[in-house]
């Protein structure tokens, strides 16, 4: 089925009743199955919009497409979705109208998740006056002026829920987000947020490093996160002779030779000795594991989403900047991205337009054909009745200040003394309080501006510093101060303050950046002084990174990864740290053991062996097979 056919089957599914239309070749699929409440309306027509962000997902559907009589007071639709939008955070707006009157407007957060059929309910409201002059938002007609996780919003648009799988507060922009910070998701690493209040998180872990990208709900190093080489979980740069690799695959040990441009000169482990599986380190795998896929003694590569073939040892159902550089992945195939059904290029998701796709972007537009009951504020259609968002026939919605905003146009207020009795009237006709230096006056005149003088009782007076003249830096006194030393730092207009051992940036007083002079017995990750772990091994104030599991259990007082306490360095090539003592077994050694310990390749006359046997000295006119590592 081509992403066409898909797209107008689901136009064909988007209907009220239409639970039981389904795409045959996805019985469950990714989609939405939106349920609207009428919250006591009277409605004919319900139009539906969904954006991800400011990209749409679908342009705004009125069903049924013409009005014949009052709709129940539950409605449910079926919206089917491209898998490419797994783990966003998708909003849903819903207007309601009555004889082409909007009479409810709705609105409701949720996380798409890949092929599963998801619930989402949306309450419609009255777009009541009560909310006019609401910075909150607004719901059933009541402004929420401190917004939360159940009714998020501002600027007194509806208010909507959070999803509670990814976020768990509302910022002060009306945006759900987790922690203090966005919405989780794979662009930051994770998939839903803590229950604890500790962020987000993948699965039940930490949120994934840099170069790592969550699936499944594990952290995992692919081709898509990684242009160096994963080993242990982590994405390396893939220039070293012990870590060589490109492309996301499994670093290979370059058994003491170079290592150019992410290829080693030789490796232990290569095509010839490992011709039906992958290439781990020094060790060859069976190549059928989806995370350790590949046949040919290539580096082993992790299928991410994907699946490894059990005939072919290669990743299926897999689409990234690789495979796809000059299109988008759309259920994990690479499409050419010129669609509107399927937008985009460089391999990325492909993003569904509202509108057309145009050099393989979407052409958002909120405009006159798509909002024409309403006004466009940051691309999403309002109904434009708002003293905040005031508007029709699809133009930019406006804040009418302290006006009123009648049959959606802006109605200036007069002022006068009779309006604006303890304040002066503004240049644009709005009441001021009088005691700013920017609009300064006494009840019922015209404000003034003081300069460099102060308000004092609706006149002029003296010189001072505020933020009527000093709103890019901090008053010291009566003088303004650029606000950016420790010893002075502030803005817009307040008084100076010392930082003490902090710094100060962009006037605000911070902590000063981790270093070895504040973290002198551990090392640094995001900022942070961390303490000396096998997780977070570094020097002294240096960047904190992870020690190899295999090679080594304990991060020395020096920040040096060690197998055991007491040892000045790691495991060497091939040797597996057990209970802080290196040897020579499977685990690490896919050769054989020498007597002094070491591993083996296990193909030579004098030390013939494999999966960490004794090597063997093959006499007389014997020789190590270097296909059985036998000596015969």
């Amino acid at each position: 089925m081509s992403t066409l056919q898909r797209f107008s089957l689901w136009l064909a599914c988007l209907v009220l009743g239409a639970l039981s239309c389904r795409d045959p070749a996805r019985v469950h699929g990714t989609a939405l199955v939106i349920t609207v409440e009428a919250g006591g309306l009277s409605v004919d027509q319900l139009t539906y919009s969904g954006f991800d962000g400011d990209a749409g997902i679908f342009a705004r559907a009125p069903r049924p497409e013409t009005a014949a009589g009052p709709l129940p007071s539950t409605s449910s639709v079926r919206v089917l979705l491209s898998d490419a939008l797994d783990q966003h955070n998708v909003e849903i707006y819903v207007d309601g109208t009555s004889g082409g009157t909007l009479v409810g407007q709705g609105a409701a957060r949720v996380v798409v998740v890949k092929g599963v059929e998801r619930p989402v309910t949306v309450i419609l409201a009255a777009p009541t006056t009560g909310c006019d002059a609401c910075t909150g938002c607004c719901s059933n007609g009541t402004c929420i002026t401190s917004p939360n996780a159940a009714a998020c919003g501002a600027g007194g648009g509806v208010c909507t829920s959070c999803d509670a799988l990814t976020t768990d507060t509302c910022g002060a922009t009306g945006r759900c987000g987790c922690a203090g910070g966005p919405p989780c998701s794979s662009a930051i690493g994770a998939d839903n947020c803590s229950l604890d209040g500790g962020g987000c998180q993948c699965g039940s872990g930490p949120a994934c490093a840099p170069g790592v990208e969550c699936l499944r709900g594990l952290c995992q190093c692919t081709a898509a996160s990684c242009s160096g080489c994963c080993m242990g979980g982590r994405c390396l740069t893939g220039n070293s002779s012990a870590s060589c690799g490109i492309g996301g695959r499994a670093c290979l040990d370059c058994g003491g030779t170079a290592c150019t441009a992410g290829t080693c000169t030789t490796s232990p482990c290569n095509p010839s000795n490992c011709p039906r599986g992958c290439c781990s380190g020094a060790s060859c795998g069976g190549g059928l594991d989806n995370l350790a896929c590949g046949m040919g003694g290539l580096g082993c590569l992790s299928c991410g989403a994907g699946t490894c073939d059990a005939d072919a040892g290669v990743c299926v159902n897999t689409c990234d900047s690789t495979t796809c550089p000059s299109g988008c992945c759309f259920n994990g195939v690479c499409t050419a991205g010129t669609d509107a059904g399927a937008c985009g290029t460089g391999g990325v998701a492909c993003s569904q337009c509202a509108t057309t796709c145009t050099n393989q972007v979407c052409d958002l537009r909120c405009d006159a054909t798509t909002c024409s009951g309403g006004c466009c504020q940051n691309g999403v259609c309002r109904g434009g009745t708002s003293t905040l968002a005031c508007g029709k026939n699809g133009v930019t919605c406006q804040s009418c200040g302290s006006g009123t905003c009648q049959m959606k146009v802006c109605v200036a207020a007069i002022c006068n003394a009779t309006t604006c009795p303890t304040g002066c009237c503004d240049s644009v006709g709005t009441c001021q309080p009088g005691t700013s230096g920017s609009n300064c006056g006494a009840p019922g005149t015209s404000c003034t501006s003081c300069g460099a003088l102060s308000c004092q009782d609706g006149g002029c007076g003296v010189a001072t510093c505020d933020s009527s003249n000093c709103d890019g830096g901090c008053c010291s006194g009566s003088t303004c101060l650029p606000g950016t030393s420790t010893l002075d730092c502030g803005s817009g207009g307040t008084s100076c303050v010392s930082c003490g051992s902090g710094v100060c940036t962009a006037g605000a007083c911070g902590p000063a950046p981790c270093s070895s002079a504040n973290c002198p017995n551990g090392c640094c990750a995001l900022g942070l002084c961390q303490p000396h772990s096998t997780s977070a091994c570094g020097s002294t104030g240096g960047t904190c990174s992870t020690c190899d599991p295999l090679r080594a259990d304990t991060c020395s007082a020096s920040g040096t990864c060690v197998c055991g306490a007491g040892a000045t360095q790691p495991c060497g090539t091939n040797l597996h740290c057990v209970a802080g003592v290196c040897r020579c077994d499977n685990v690490t050694c896919a050769g054989c053991c020498a007597s002094n310990g070491n591993c083996q390749v296990g193909t030579a006359k004098s030390a013939c062996g494999v999966d960490a046997g004794t090597c063997a000295n093959c006499t007389g006119q014997t020789m190590c097979n270097t296909s059985t590592r036998l000596c015969q």
